[in-house]
């Protein structure tokens, strides 16, 4: 349940009036490190339901926002960046915390681009959130002198006054109306749809694809924790388990572009079938719910 804290005047009365409980955000945490499990039986309901309120918009945006302000501030998080800029690797439990942050960033990009009215992330939380994840590729891959070009730009921005910068745009809340975020599911699935019925695509095209994925994934993300029940938590499984396999398929052709063994802008793939299978099952069930 979300209560209400003292209101006031300011246009972003949505962060001063609407607060989740710990236990919330830290459930929420929980699954969306789940969310790329791969559970092969998965099945989806019969039939996709879209019947959500204005308030329930709002409450998506705001807790993808406390969850991201009360956890970027993590101990020993710049003690890793000095790690990396020196070009050194990081331990398992260093690689986690990394991951538990930009998990975050990710959430509340997703937050934005999903329930915000402008549907796309501030520019500098969109450019921080992408560089921490091509320098988790770098570190993934033990590739040294990107580890440390990443890194050093990332120190840069973490330590200063850009970052104060970052979280002001963080804090800029604007929800959406709820048929215009009908809308944007509709343009998410439709973008994925066209680019999968096509016989071969980039490794590039299939990034897309797959980004559009995790959007979904983590409306279902959020539903399952904000409004539980059975009918959230299986849509949920099933699309972190496309989301998964997509990842796991997209580790595989970064290695390779890093590798320099295939272009990742020009040649040509075919999705896996197992994933489009089950991408087809979302998409024809998700077109017969509008």
């Amino acid at each position: 349940m979300i209560f209400c804290k003292k209101s006031n005047s300011s246009s972003n009365s949505i962060i001063n009036n609407i607060h989740f409980s710990k236990e919330q955000c830290d459930t929420l945490y929980e699954a969306i490190l789940i969310d790329d499990d791969i559970t092969l039986n998965a099945k989806l309901p019969d039939k996709i339901i879209f019947n959500y309120t204005q308030e329930q918009i709002t409450e998506n945006l705001a807790i993808c926002y406390q969850l991201w302000d009360e956890g970027i501030h993590e101990p020993g998080f710049n003690s890793i960046l000095d790690t990396l800029c020196q070009g050194r690797m990081l331990s398992e439990t260093e690689k986690a915390l990394f991951k538990k942050v930009r998990a975050k960033f990710k959430h509340l990009r997703c937050g934005f681009r999903l329930f915000d009215q402008r549907h796309q992330t501030p520019l500098m939380i969109g450019k921080l959130t992408s560089l921490m994840g091509v320098l988790q590729d770098a570190f993934k891959n033990n590739h040294i002198y990107l580890v440390k070009f990443y890194a050093k730009a990332l120190k840069l921005v973490w330590t200063t006054s850009l970052f104060s910068y970052i979280e002001k745009e963080a804090s800029h809340l604007l929800p959406c109306d709820i048929e215009d975020f009908y809308k944007t599911i509709k343009k998410l699935v439709a973008n994925a749809n066209n680019l999968s019925k096509q016989q071969k695509i980039t490794p590039h095209d299939f990034h897309v694809i797959r980004k559009q994925i995790s959007l979904i994934t983590a409306i279902y993300t959020n539903f399952m924790v904000l409004y539980p029940s059975e009918y959230h938590k299986q849509i949920f499984v099933y699309m972190a388990t496309i989301n998964g396999m997509m990842g796991d398929y997209h580790d595989k052709l970064i290695q390779n572009k890093l590798k320099k063994t295939q272009d990742y802008f020009f040649d040509q793939i075919h999705i896996p079938e197992e994933i489009l299978t089950r991408l087809n099952v979302f998409i024809e069930n998700f077109q017969r719910s509008f």
